[in-house]
């Protein structure tokens, strides 16, 4: 898998990083089983956008959410979406998408809908290095033109993750 990020600029910081976890030992601590591990590993692989919520801080979403992205075909590129500090700088399309800055596509390999993962940590605005509002809304838009998009999410519902994502301005 190759990884990139946006030229001239560093990758999201977290001040205590999730332990990386393989799906092997996700599925010998019955975090999953093997049908659903299963399922996500075909969901992943097709870059289906793909949500893990949980309900409080230490559930292990970014955890868990790290360790499907494993599943992801070589050739595929993974954009590292950088919260509040995200400028869409390297998408070709966020004008289009509805982003009021201007693209300039400047990551040295050209990100392209068909063969990009955008991978969101958190979409939440409990922290700066976490995204929600027009940040997660052009995340989620570019999901109508072919990017595929994996992120974590609180919530203590569908309910609530549903209204969370329908609050304007996402």
């Amino acid at each position: 898998m190759t990884e990139t990020s946006p030229a001239g600029s560093e990758w999201a910081s977290r001040s205590i990083p999730p332990t990386p976890r393989s799906i092997v030992e996700l599925l010998s601590t019955g975090t999953l089983d093997p049908g659903l591990a299963a399922t996500l590993w075909l969901l992943v692989e097709a870059r289906v956008p793909l949500l893990v919520v949980a309900a409080t801080t230490g559930d292990g979403k970014s955890t868990l959410l790290r360790a499907l992205l494993d599943f992801l075909p070589p050739e595929v590129v993974r954009v590292e979406l950088k919260g509040s500090d995200e400028t869409f700088d390297w998408l070709p399309q966020a004008s289009e998408l509805g982003w009021p800055g201007k693209a300039r596509a400047t990551v040295a390999a050209p990100v392209r809908p068909d063969t990009t993962m955008l991978v969101a940590d958190e979409l939440s605005d409990d922290m700066p290095s976490q995204a929600l509002g027009g940040r997660a809304r052009i995340a989620v838009r570019s999901t109508t033109i072919g990017y595929g998009l994996a992120a974590a999410m609180p919530g203590d519902s569908l309910a609530d993750v549903l209204a969370a994502l329908g609050r304007p301005p996402i």
